[in-house]
């Protein structure tokens, strides 16, 4: 395991909360992250809601990591209000008074502008982020972990708004259809994709990938995956059968894997890679396939070990497999991997999350990069 040095200059910035672990990159000629060594007492709230430096009252924009025994930071002469970008980064001050650098964005013209946004889900650049407000003053930000099927309208060419659930009615879906998307969530990380909104007990929505949706009238399964009302919401495996989609959580159809969301009202296609178990115990591999989709086959060689799982909502749930037989497991704060990648899954009681081994402890700190 690499241990990381406190003199270290490496510009990726992480911060562990003790249960979470959140890596992001402020990679910019006009926002380098630089690590330094301060003590907490150096940094306290001002009345513009900036953090500054309590020695010589100059604001910096701050990103603790390792338990706030270094942070990376940037001078900026301006004031944060809610959620900033200041020098193509989003910053964002939490309900603790620190300032954490969530997002590095490439376009300058927006430069200092405020995010002022009500409770709630945001998309921004394909991650889940949750907006909340505590009391009348404290604000607070908090990157998802949700592993699922969600619907979003865009707010603008920036970021889109979560669809609640007591959203999905006809009167708002149908006025907003034109804006609404769908994405698959894998730890927050999402991915637009092609799929179908059920609402008002026998409507449907259908969405195609980044383009859109349209109100459906199919009433026959002309083609598989297509999704029609017929006394329940049923989807086509081909012309002449079908799958009720209440009666699992998902479906596989031809290599496409379809997956049902948590309050059953999207089904859509797998758009993130990982695995899953199909009806006879066997692990399944869904990877980019011809760099345009996401392909699901039936895993040939499956070595014994333990596999991330793609088809489950519950984010701290794995595939444990032996002798080629495999099952759904519940697992706690450790690591686990397999035999078959270069790969180790770190687990906490909210979610586990991969990452592949690394070459050297010069650029993976506090991650082991060897079996």
């Amino acid at each position: 395991m690499c241990i990381n040095d406190n003199n270290s200059t490496n510009s990726d910035c992480s911060f562990d909360d003790g249960e979470e672990h959140y890596k992001y990159i402020c990679l910019d000629k006009n926002v380098g992250c630089t690590i330094i060594i301060v003590k907490n007492e150096n940094y306290i709230e001002n009345n513009t809601s900036s953090i500054e430096d309590s020695a010589t009252k100059i604001p910096k924009y701050s990103y603790p990591i390792n338990k706030n025994t270094q942070i990376c930071t940037n001078d900026a002469n301006t004031n944060i209000k809610n959620y900033c970008l200041i020098d193509n980064s989003i910053y964002a001050l939490d309900s603790e008074n620190k300032v954490y650098c969530i997002l590095d964005l490439e376009n300058k013209e927006y430069n200092n502008i405020s995010i002022d946004v009500e409770d709630g889900d945001y998309l921004i650049n394909n991650k889940l982020y949750l907006f909340s407000k505590s009391g009348n003053t404290k604000k607070s930000i908090r990157k998802r972990t949700i592993n699922d099927i969600i619907a979003i309208i865009k707010v603008n060419e920036y970021y889109s708004k979560k669809i609640n659930k007591d959203e999905f009615q006809k009167e708002f879906l149908e006025k907003n259809v034109a804006k609404i998307l769908i994405y698959h969530c894998k730890l927050g990380n999402c991915n637009a994709t092609t799929g179908n909104i059920l609402y008002d007990k026998d409507k449907i929505l259908y969405c195609m990938d980044s383009y859109g949706c349209s109100v459906s009238n199919k009433n026959n399964c002309t083609y598989s995956g297509t999704v029609i009302y017929d006394n329940e919401y049923k989807l086509c495996s081909d012309k002449s059968s079908y799958y009720s989609v209440s009666s699992s959580s998902y479906y596989i159809i031809g290599n496409d894997l379809y997956l049902l969301n948590q309050n059953k009202n999207i089904i859509g296609i797998s758009s993130q890679d990982g695995y899953f178990i199909n009806n006879d115990n066997k692990l399944v591999e869904c990877k980019m396939s011809y760099i345009i989709s996401i392909t699901c086959i039936q895993s040939i060689y499956t070595s014994d070990g333990y596999y991330q799982n793609l088809s489950s909502t519950a984010t701290n749930s794995l595939i444990y497999c032996k002798n080629k037989k495999c099952k759904v497991i519940e697992v706690d704060n450790r690591l686990y991997w397999n035999n078959s990648n270069n790969e180790i899954i770190r687990c906490s009681a909210q979610f586990c999350n991969t990452y592949k081994l690394g070459q050297s402890c010069n650029d993976h700190p506090n991650e082991i990069i060897s079996l």
